[in-house]
């Protein structure tokens, strides 16, 4: 205490504190990815003979071969996907535009679901059954129900894609 009534400070020998063992931050664990054999299974467990099936293969491939985040998913419109040059345009946090690339999984399964589909008048690139812009919860849906009809044992989300992508 008189250390610091003349300087308002310890002085570094006076500190009670100074002899205490440095705490160390816990270490972060590595989030849990799909595996190289989990991955296919839930990317083909949508059925491809039907506009659902096709929708839904289109958008477990974006989000696993883009690493976009959902938000971005569910924002996307036809007009930011150029196939031919295979890319997409995804407006992210804060406003932030980036542009895509697109691996050729990913562009053939847009591809079928355009096709099956046909133009939207919404605008959306994934509409739901009544023909309005998927949400992010109906994607997380999703994404859970192909999981589990694929029997995998993990808690997979639009978000653990995003961490098996990087």
């Amino acid at each position: 205490y008189r250390a610091m009534v003349s300087t308002g400070h310890l002085e570094p020998g006076d500190n009670p504190l100074a002899h205490f063992p440095k705490l160390k931050r816990p270490s972060r664990k590595l989030p849990e990815v799909l595996t190289e054999q989990e991955a296919p299974q839930l990317l083909d467990q949508p059925p491809s003979d039907t506009i659902i099936g096709l929708r839904d293969r289109a958008l477990l491939a974006t989000l696993y071969g883009t690493g976009i985040r959902v938000s971005e998913c569910s924002g996307l419109n036809e007009k930011d996907v150029d196939l031919d040059r295979k890319t997409i345009r995804v407006k992210g946090k804060g406003g932030h535009e980036r542009v895509v690339p697109l691996n050729e999984m990913v562009v053939k399964a847009l591809m079928a679901y355009r096709a099956a589909r046909g133009p939207h008048a919404s605008g959306a690139m994934f509409v739901s059954r009544n023909g309005r812009r998927m949400s992010r919860n109906a994607i997380y849906d999703r994404v859970r129900t192909h999981a589990k009809k694929a029997h995998l044992q993990k808690d997979v989300s639009p978000h653990r894609l995003r961490h098996a992508f990087a």
